[in-house]
């Protein structure tokens, strides 16, 4: 009987077939990997889009003043747009390899909000919607139809607490007569004293005297003020008025001693109204309370030079064209960051995206950009794209 043999693979023939499918795999495995990095970018790009719908209803909060303007060194958290974000505060991590750990680059200036570099600070310091203001929540509206904002001018003279105070010692301030043409007696420009209150005095007719309607404003630090409100004789009611729509608060008659009043909305919400939030900790993680219980994390930075325009200062602006968010390394940016960043040509550590950085722009564009065309250290690009 004739038997046939089977033939098997010779180990020649076993090493091509090996080697061909390692050469598959790698190929799979190069194409796999690139595609998740294109992902890991869509997604960076999606929340960057995001946080764009929520600065913009953030923004629209503050101007039909049912929020305080917010400031730049909390954007981040749920006095910035995390009420906008439901809270979600993945939104605010770039999901790129290595965007959540330590950074040899980061010069540790951002453990805590409130310790910002001396750039970012000088930002701060003549920002102006850093703190709320007085003026950006009330008004005086007379009866006799005149409206005067909280700030010196023409019928608002504003004192120092121990102003008024030797002001009226000298007899200002007083009903001692009908005309005492305060400006006339009173050439000192304001001077803040160690109390830190502030006087505003109103006149509402044409005596001069500024004794209409007096207020001192307490700052209470949290977005809110205490006003104790005044008045000397007159024939007319002052009413303090909220903005910007100018309704009506609380009338001050004539002969009004002492009259109280709170105004503005403070910056410690209470997390029932506003939601629940989990802590979370890393590099990037501020915290917004003296005992550190409460912490919240990002690694986008919002361009500080973006908020300053001249036609509305206190508020993020709108304007084509500037950086408002960017994949970063601090959560404030400044055009002064280019003297940390790398000489063009270097990658910097946090173009996480196949050495690209994703760019929010002012009008809700996100391009993923290489970093030298967006350097703030090339003064294009500063004027172009920072603002400064």
């Amino acid at each position: 009987m004739r038997t046939t043999r089977r033939r098997a693979f010779t180990l020649p023939e076993l090493l091509i077939v090996i080697a061909i499918i390692g050469v598959l795999a790698a190929l799979l495995i190069v194409s796999m990997s690139s595609a998740f990095r294109l992902s890991e970018r869509a997604e960076c790009a999606a929340n960057l889009h995001y946080l764009h719908q929520a600065m913009a209803m953030r923004r629209s909060d503050s101007l039909q003043s049912e929020r305080p303007p917010m400031k730049l060194a909390l954007w981040a958290t749920r006095w910035g747009v995390l009420p906008y974000v439901d809270f979600d505060q993945d939104v605010l991590i770039c999901p790129a390899q290595g965007a959540t750990e330590d950074l040899a680059y980061d010069p540790g200036e951002i453990a805590e909000w409130g310790e910002m570099d001396a750039a970012a600070q000088e930002v701060l310091e003549y920002e102006p919607y850093q703190n709320v203001e007085i003026s950006d929540l009330i008004g005086m509206q007379s009866s006799h139809g005149y409206y005067v904002e909280f700030k010196d001018s023409y019928r608002c003279v504003k004192l120092s607490d121990s102003q008024w105070q030797r002001a009226r010692d000298q007899g200002l301030l007083s009903n001692a007569g009908s005309a005492n043409h305060f400006r006339d007696k009173w050439d000192e420009e304001f001077k803040p004293d160690s109390s830190g209150d502030v006087w505003y005095c109103f006149e509402d007719a044409g005596d001069w005297d500024f004794k209409d309607l007096m207020v001192k404003v307490h700052d209470n630090g949290d977005g809110t003020f205490s006003l104790s409100c005044y008045s000397g004789y007159t024939i007319f009611i002052n009413t303090i008025v909220s903005l910007p729509g100018k309704e009506p608060l609380q009338p001050v008659r004539s002969g009004t001693d002492n009259l109280q009043l709170t105004v503005g909305e403070a910056q410690e919400e209470d997390e029932g109204t506003t939601g629940g939030y989990e802590s979370v900790t890393s590099a990037y993680q501020a915290s917004t309370t003296a005992d550190k219980s409460e912490t919240f994390m990002t690694n986008y930075g919002l361009n500080a030079q973006s908020a300053i325009t001249q036609e509305n200062s206190r508020y993020l602006s709108d304007e084509p064209g500037r950086i408002l968010l960017l994949d970063y390394y601090k959560p404030l940016a400044v055009a002064s960051d280019g003297l940390d960043w790398p000489s063009p040509g270097v990658t910097p550590p946090f173009a996480r995206h196949q050495g690209y950085v994703n760019v929010l722009f002012t009008d809700g564009a996100v391009k993923a950009m290489e970093p030298w065309k967006i350097h703030p250290g090339l003064e294009k690009n500063r004027f172009q794209y920072w603002g400064s």
